[in-house]
């Protein structure tokens, strides 16, 4: 029986990362304050449809000389997968909630792109938890809530030329207040330029890609009925929950400070 061939997305379609989150509340039904990411879904094409993947699934098929896993060919994942070590970069970024089905094959799963409203996060919250000290998950069944990012694939080169914009004042603001003798002339600026300059702290004139710092997918927190907002430019690692945003304004650098969506 002939294997059915995955696809990745083409750069400059629609792609969708899933990331599934793990809270954690007692017996009681108390929440920590905190929230893990369990598992990364990255969306391919399977036939004329398009489906979810776990990183174990293409694991598994990358580790297979015919790149076969059950039953699914997944040369053209580890393919793209390898052609940016690993990273995926993608534009006009916003955060969804979707529905994943139970699994065609291990690694293999239908989705649905639900609204994303109150009840649906509430779902998520209900999902994904698990209960201590037993760490038995809530949810038994095959089918589950996730967040994920939505937004158009790009390529590492439109990225770099993007994602690292900002005001040109600003380079050469840096430029200046790293010069010692500014800061035995004016003492008092030092925390002014922190807070007023992006990427000032670890950055130079010219910023490289590591400026832009790497934090953690935003998963509401328990006591949360908040998304993240949209974002012009993000850089994710496929397999791993953690992100490189661009924000919408050079002197925001946090979600914290970026602040979130109300939902509905």
């Amino acid at each position: 029986m002939t294997n059915v061939k995955l696809y990745p997305t083409p750069v400059g379609s629609i792609n969708i990362v899933g990331y599934r989150p793990e809270y954690h509340a007692d017996n009681k039904g108390v929440y920590q304050g905190y929230v893990d990411n369990k598992q990364t879904f990255s969306m391919v094409k399977r036939k004329s449809t398009w489906v979810l993947t776990t990183n174990r699934g293409r694991r598994m098929g990358m580790q297979n000389e015919d790149f076969e896993y059950e039953g699914h060919d997944w040369s053209a994942i580890a393919r793209d997968h390898s052609r940016w070590n690993g990273n995926g970069y993608m534009k006009q970024v916003e955060f969804i909630i979707i529905k994943v089905k139970p699994a065609i094959s291990d690694g293999v799963h239908p989705f649905e792109v639900m609204s994303t409203n109150s009840s649906m996060l509430e779902l998520v919250k209900k999902y994904n938890t698990t209960v201590y000290p037993h760490h038995k998950r809530k949810n038994l069944y095959d089918t589950t809530y996730i967040l994920g990012m939505r937004g158009v694939k790009i390529d590492r080169e439109e990225w770099l030329a993007n994602a690292l914009a900002e005001e040109k004042h600003h380079t050469t603001m840096r430029k200046i207040f790293k010069m010692p003798n500014i800061w035995r002339s004016y003492p008092n600026l030092y925390p002014v330029a922190k807070e007023k300059i992006p990427y000032f702290t670890n950055g130079g004139s010219i910023l490289s890609e590591t400026s832009i710092v790497e934090v953690g997918v935003p998963f509401p927190r328990p006591n949360e009925s908040h998304m993240a907002r949209s974002l012009p430019y993000v850089n994710y690692t496929n397999g791993f929950g953690n992100i490189r945003p661009t924000f919408d304004s050079p002197n925001v650098n946090s979600f914290n400070e970026h602040g979130y969506q109300q939902l509905a």
